[in-house]
Formats: C-alpha cells, sequence, structure tokens
C-alpha cells in the first residue's frame, strides 16, 4: 500500500492514479495528523511505502518521519521525502536518519515508481522479519534440531543393541 501525504490535492490524485497505473494500491492523505492516526493499524502483505511531502501546514514532513520513527514503524514504512523546496543538508540528513529516499519535485514519473517498488519490496521483507520467532529465522534449523534429525535417521537404520562384529572390541 502506498500512502501519499500530501496538502496539495493536484499532487495526491496524480500520484494516486500513477501507482494504480502500475499496480499499486494507493491511498492519500491530505493532512499529516490523518496520516499519523491511520499509521500503523494494519500493515499490507505487499508491503507499504510512504510518499511524504516536507513542506506542509499542520506538520512538516521531517516531524511526521520522526514521530514514525518513535514509533518503530519506518522499516515496516520506508519513507520516501517528495519536496519542491528541499535542499542538499536536509536530503542528507534525511537519508542519514533512515528515509529510504528524498525526491525533488518535479520528479520523473518511472524513477519514482521505481524507488516505491523498492520501498515496497523492503516492507515486505521486513514485515516477513517480524513474523519469524525471535532469533530463529524457518530455514534455519539450530544445531540441537540437525542433531535430533541425524539420531533419528541413524536409529532408522541400527536397531537398538545390535553391535556389529567390526564394532565389539578384540578380547584377547
Amino acid at each position: 500500500m502506498l500512502h501519499i501525504v500530501d496538502d496539495e490535492d493536484v499532487i495526491r490524485d496524480s500520484l494516486g492514479w500513477l501507482a494504480r497505473s502500475r499496480g499499486i494500491e494507493a491511498c492519500g492523505y491530505a493532512t499529516a495528523q490523518a496520516f499519523l492516526d491511520a499509521a500503523g493499524a494494519r500493515f499490507a502483505p505487499e508491503g507499504d511505502c510512504v510518499l511524504l511531502d516536507v513542506r506542509m501546514p499542520d506538520l512538516n514532513g521531517v516531524a511526521v518521519f520522526d514521530q514514525l520513527g518513535a514509533r518503530g514503524l519506518t522499516a515496516r514504512m520506508p519513507v520516501i521525502f517528495l519536496t519542491g523546496h528541499g535542499d542538499v543538508p536536509m536530503a542528507v540528513d534525511s537519508l542519514k536518519r533512515g528515509a529510504f529516499d528524498f525526491v525533488e519535485k518535479p520528479f520523473n514519473d518511472n524513477q519514482l515508481m521505481d524507488r516505491v517498488q523498492e520501498a515496497l519490496e523492503a516492507s515486505r521483507q521486513a514485515g516477513e522479519a517480524a513474523r519469524v520467532p525471535t532469533g530463529r529465522h524457518p530455514h534455519v534449523r539450530s544445531a540441537r534440531d540437525r542433531a535430533g534429525a541425524v539420531d533419528r535417521s541413524l536409529g532408522q537404520l541400527v536397531q537398538p543393541g545390535a553391535v556389529r562384529q567390526a564394532d565389539r572390541p578384540a578380547v584377547g
């Protein structure tokens, strides 16, 4: 799900149309507070990404990003900042603090949607990792699990109490 947070109707609507034309579900928010009220209520299995305008009247995008970070949501909801008023220090600071990208308006539609797809994939992977029990990956078994599997396999090959001639100690 692409969350578009921008106070300009035209930008929100055009980004929503652009996303849907690429098969990406999108939802627009006219205010930062409306987005924050909904953020994290549910996560889409295909991932979530936020296109966040830097300059908005109620809360600026950096403040929204800080609140998402304080809630621990930025891994599950990567943020791509959009701005027509950005500068290099602002972009560098945002990226250092964990933003997925920082894009200036006007932007190239294809490049922006490529970054959105990458952010959605990162979100999907973070969601999968969050569903795995702490300390365990579904494809990694512990040494104890592997040893138990080996013991069970060997137990099927060798009957309990049976000792091969070569395994008997020499009597002499």
